[in-house]
């Protein structure tokens, strides 16, 4: 079932699945569409799994309220699937983790990781997307790299 982001509790569940490249306006209207209908229909051992979504240029980020039961592997399984569908609809990969994406400018950016030490300083703020909960989505997403799992590669 359907819930509006701002109607889901802090403790909800949270998955970021990055884009391997900047989507077009035109996509995101398209992807947005499509994720309304997966949430609407989501269910889990017959329940009704409470989702939401968000989108940025960069990324897909999935919510699940999880107050009531927990989000069964199959159902999670079936959302995984439902991205991947998506990468193959756009040409788009959301399943590399090689990618980092930085700010600069008040603008999201995106660079390799074996790129990261030319561009990125201590100070840069980075999205950790191993964030878990729609509260460290709201707060705690964009860090400082020196405040990061990345701080190890300054050295």
């Amino acid at each position: 079932m359907f819930i509006e982001f701002d109607k889901m509790p802090n403790s909800s569940r949270v998955w970021i699945y990055q884009a391997s490249r900047i989507m077009r306006n035109s996509e995101i209207l398209d992807i947005e569409k499509g994720l309304y209908e997966f949430c609407s229909n989501w269910k889990s051992h017959n329940n009704d799994v409470y989702a939401s979504f968000k989108l940025y240029k960069l990324f897909i980020c999935i919510i699940v309220d999880e107050t009531n039961f927990i989000t069964s592997g199959c159902s999670i399984d079936s959302s995984v699937n439902y991205i991947k569908s998506l990468s193959l609809k756009y040409d788009i990969n959301f399943f590399n983790r090689t990618n980092i994406v930085y700010e600069k400018n008040d603008q999201m950016n995106l660079c390799s990781l074996s790129n990261f030490k030319n561009i990125i300083t201590a100070e840069t703020l980075i999205y950790d997307n191993a964030i878990t909960s729609k509260k460290q989505l709201q707060f705690d997403w964009k860090v400082k790299v020196a405040d990061s799992w990345l701080s190890k590669f300054l050295k």
